[in-house]
């Protein structure tokens, strides 16, 4: 976190959990001033407005500072003034009111939802910005929690059930963002369980996941947390998953991975309420199907088997067939390994989720395949 960021941010929403989709991305964003680069916009600005001050008006929430043109700036909780910074700036104009320098961070930290435009001003310049600020209300996010409840989850989610959804769900107007990404999941997992081969490719649904699990991660809500584990649990981010819903589905599928040492296949979680009936319903088919396997009491092994053995061929994407893949190779490796099975597991060894979990099955010498 940068020295500019002392609040919660627009990427963690600022709840206890962590939510990352993207791995980290090496340092890409330079300064244009001495050529420094860094590996966040965030570092760069902070950067800026403190190596290379200038004369211009600049505005910084969270360390990222507003463009004065382009689409708004979106901030997605209250802001408070330690998360906001300015620089070369006398007054300001924000909407029809005008504000002296010592009043500007108070004035911006109180607007609500909605749309702003905020113009700073110093003798020589004036720089206009526009900030979209997204804060819902409990009301509104209750609203769209209960459409969904009525008209999508105890159904097939037809056309017609997910065009009454949005209909009931849109004059929640402050709940505008967080029934954007669930709609954005929805359209994804439609995508996705249309797929029938690897021909067709991911990009379908993968950019509708990605959306949806940035957009949610903003909310501390049920369904937002259960589609953003989905979303990581079908991509193979493991480890952003292991605890962020502690006794549900999808954490016991994680720490599976995390954990191959853990009797198999793994028992019911001890959390089958609210979380369990949403990832059930939430979930892609092939997922949903994944899932399923963790809700085999431990002597259904062979059920599980068979499963995990169909699921290879069955699954549309490589998200799916990777984990069907390792689910049979584990398996199979309790009766000691098979060189075909120990030739599979070579080709996870450097996988960036799955390696620890191949370190684990494969035996530690050789002799341990049998014939």
């Amino acid at each position: 976190m940068s020295a500019f960021q002392t609040g919660p941010t627009a990427e963690d929403g600022g709840f206890p959990y962590e939510v990352r989709l993207r791995r980290p991305k090496p340092a890409i964003f330079p300064c244009h001033e001495c050529r420094k680069t860094f590996q966040t916009q965030a570092e760069l600005t902070a950067h800026g407005f403190s190596a290379h001050p200038k004369q211009i008006p600049r505005i910084a929430i969270d360390g990222v500072a507003l463009a004065s043109s382009g689409p708004p700036a979106r901030v997605f909780a209250p802001i408070e003034p330690d998360r906001i910074r300015i620089q070369g700036t006398d007054s300001a104009r924000i909407g029809e009111k005008e504000f002296l320098a010592p009043d500007i961070l108070k004035a911006i930290a109180n607007l609500g939802s909605g749309l702003h435009e905020i113009i700073l001003r110093n003798a020589h310049d004036e720089c206009r910005h526009r900030l979209r600020i997204h804060v819902a209300n409990d009301q509104d996010l209750r609203v769209v929690d209960g459409a969904l409840h009525r008209y999508l989850l105890d159904s097939k989610m037809t056309a017609a059930d997910r065009t009454t959804f949005l209909k009931e769900a849109e004059h929640a107007s402050t709940a505008g963002l967080y029934l954007e990404g669930i709609h954005q999941y929805l359209v994804g997992r439609i995508a996705k369980d249309a797929l029938e081969d690897d021909s067709i490719g991911f990009d379908r649904y993968r950019e509708e996941y990605n959306n949806a699990a940035d957009t949610l991660s903003r909310f501390d809500r049920p369904v937002a947390r259960v589609i953003c584990a989905l979303v990581r649990v079908h991509l193979n981010l493991v480890d952003q998953v292991a605890g962020m819903i502690p006794g549900s589905t999808t954490d016991a599928a994680a720490r599976y991975f995390l954990n191959p040492g853990d009797p198999l296949p793994p028992s019911l979680p001890p959390d089958h309420g609210e979380a369990w009936d949403l990832e059930r319903t939430l979930a892609d088919r092939d997922t949903a199907q994944f899932l399923s396997w963790f809700h085999q009491p431990k002597e259904n092994r062979e059920l599980v088997l068979a499963a995990a053995m169909a699921a290879q061929d069955t699954f549309a994407t490589g998200f799916d067939k990777e984990k069907a893949t390792l689910v049979t190779a584990h398996l199979d490796s309790t009766n000691g390994l098979t060189p075909s099975t120990s030739q599979v597991l070579r080709r996870f060894r450097k996988h960036p989720q799955f390696a620890n979990f191949v370190a684990h099955v494969e035996p530690p010498t050789p002799g341990a395949i049998k014939p």
